[in-house]
């Protein structure tokens, strides 16, 4: 039995982030027949189609050095550039109280953020 910890100050990583806003923009999946990164492979990453569909959308384009670093910590400017891409007219809302610094972001300060933009999308 595994234990869930809840921890809402812990960093998020950018598989996740990529992960997330696939699902709460309803963005259509795009998979390449080969990988972009070489750090995300399919079938050997869980969120290969997530970034690579972010990526098809031009949401992302990687760390540099054909990497995309799915595990690394994302930061608070890393994700205000992706909301400010995907949703520009919902990035103040959506970034309100969150930090634009290079600091990690958290998963409130990331519940946060996909609340506005969820919110939106189902006309709440």
């Amino acid at each position: 039995l595994k234990t869930l910890h809840f921890r809402p100050t812990a960093p998020v990583n950018r598989a996740v982030v990529a992960t997330a806003l696939v699902k709460v923009l309803d963005l259509p999946e795009i998979t390449p027949p080969r990988p972009t990164f070489g750090d995300v492979q399919p079938g050997r990453h869980w969120a290969y189609t997530s970034i690579e569909t972010l990526y098809g959308h031009g949401l992302v384009s990687g760390v540099g050095g054909n990497r995309f670093a799915p595990n690394q910590p994302i930061t608070h400017q890393q994700l205000g550039f992706l909301i400010h891409k995907a949703a520009p007219d919902l990035a103040d809302a959506a970034l309100t109280g969150i930090p634009s610094d290079r600091g990690p972001l958290e998963r409130r300060e990331l519940s946060r953020a996909l609340y506005v933009l969820l919110k939106h999308r189902l006309g709440i």
